[in-house]
């Protein structure tokens, strides 16, 4: 004997049918949410960090440094793939990201950056693009794309909130809190 489960809409069903229908839906779920996510992976952090021209800053910097990885499978955009996992046909794009506790002044060439919910300033670099972000408590951002990285502006909205929301657990003189695992829309 078959149970019958009833469905949306009132009538008697097999039982086998609603499940299928309600895997398929849920199949489809996770299938839309991994192609809206798009994150990018800690590989290394709290790296110290001190000099001139790092990611194109021009004047003497102190600070703690971050590298992100995110995989790209070829012809599938949005669709992100964990660093633990190599498949041939994937494009990898590393982000390097250094937090400076002091406000770091901006150069002339640096321009706004447009794509951005934030004030970014941008400067090229020789193997793509770097970013600063100085935020008004007093500590800025640098970050560094390759050129064919495309979300630079999404990328870095979410990492300042991620990291707005860890620092205030952070002990003064610590290593800076960097968020695992960086999503965005």
């Amino acid at each position: 004997m078959v149970e019958a489960w009833p469905d949306v809409m009132g009538r008697s069903a097999s039982g086998t049918a609603v499940k299928r229908g309600m895997l398929l839906v849920l199949l489809l779920a996770v299938s839309v949410a991994a192609a809206a996510a798009e994150p990018a992976f800690l590989l290394k952090a709290s790296v110290p960090v001190s000099g001139t021209g790092i990611l194109g800053y021009p004047r003497l910097l102190s600070g703690q440094k971050a590298e992100y990885s995110r995989r790209e499978a070829a012809g599938l955009r949005g669709l992100a793939v964990s660093p633990a996992i190599r498949r041939p046909a994937e494009k990898e794009h590393r982000i390097l990201v250094v937090y400076s506790r002091t406000a770091l002044p901006a150069e002339a060439d640096w321009t706004p950056f447009p794509d951005s919910d934030l004030r970014l300033l941008s400067v090229p670099v020789e193997e793509g693009i770097s970013l600063l972000y100085t935020d008004a408590s007093g500590f800025s951002l640098l970050f560094s794309f390759d050129g064919d990285f495309a979300p630079m502006g999404a990328f870095c909205a979410s990492f300042v909130k991620g990291l707005k929301g860890f620092l205030p657990y952070a002990t003064r003189g610590a290593e800076v809190p960097f968020p695992a695992v960086v999503e965005w829309d």
